[in-house]
């Protein structure tokens, strides 16, 4: 089963974002809310009570609070495999696919992936490898403030974390920046990658190749 690309990457930002119809499984109310993509599964199971959809941010009802605790409508779900197949693969707003994380697990809702990952970090508190993998999963679902926090923390577990202080530069003002330097040979001094992300983050680009050299 495929797995939908990575959003940043392949949205098509001129493409209108998703404006779909909800409806809480707790209290009943409808609202309308707005995503930034989507990834339908082409064969989730009928008789379960999902529809199969992942949806780019956490959902909470306005009506009860639930979170992530919503249906969406059948013909909603019709209507996003209409324009997949309309975008097809020259990139759009939804995507084909599975959501699963690296360790095989199914994301159904965004809260389900994030608790996964929270649940690794309780019972291993000092895998610094597991709180990257949460930020990377924050930001996918839009929460960069709680995914920047994660990075931090997996720097402060291992300073050898580059991708985690690559992720903290590029979300940082001098995101633009640090992708100019991404292809300098970086893994040989993965000691110094919290230092070369935080250059990168207040645009220092020569003071961050310095350092890499």
């Amino acid at each position: 089963m495929p797995t939908p690309p990575v959003p940043e990457d392949q949205i098509n930002h001129s493409a209108d974002p998703l404006h779909l119809p909800l409806i809480c499984q707790g209290c009943g109310h409808t609202w309308q809310d707005t995503f930034q993509w989507a990834a339908v599964h082409p064969k989730r199971g009928e008789d379960d009570g999902w529809d199969g959809v992942v949806l780019s941010h956490v959902v909470t009802c306005s009506g009860c609070g639930a979170v992530d605790d919503y249906h969406l409508e059948e013909l909603a779900r019709v209507g996003l495999l209409v324009r997949v197949m309309a975008e097809g693969a020259g990139g759009g707003r939804v995507f084909l696919g599975e959501m699963r994380m690296w360790d095989g697990t199914l994301t159904r809702r965004p809260s389900q992936g994030i608790a996964h990952l929270r649940g690794l970090i309780e019972r291993d508190p000092g895998s610094a490898e597991a709180r990257r993998r949460l930020g990377n999963t924050l930001e996918r679902f839009g929460r960069l403030d709680e995914a920047i926090e994660a990075w931090e923390q997996a720097c402060e577990l291992d300073d050898t974390e580059f991708e985690a202080a690559y992720s903290i530069a590029a979300a940082g003002p001098g995101g633009l920046l640090v992708r100019k330097v991404r292809n300098v040979q970086t893994i040989k001094y993965r000691n110094c990658s919290f230092r070369i992300g935080w250059c990168c983050a207040h645009g220092s680009i020569r003071e961050a190749v310095k350092i890499q050299r």
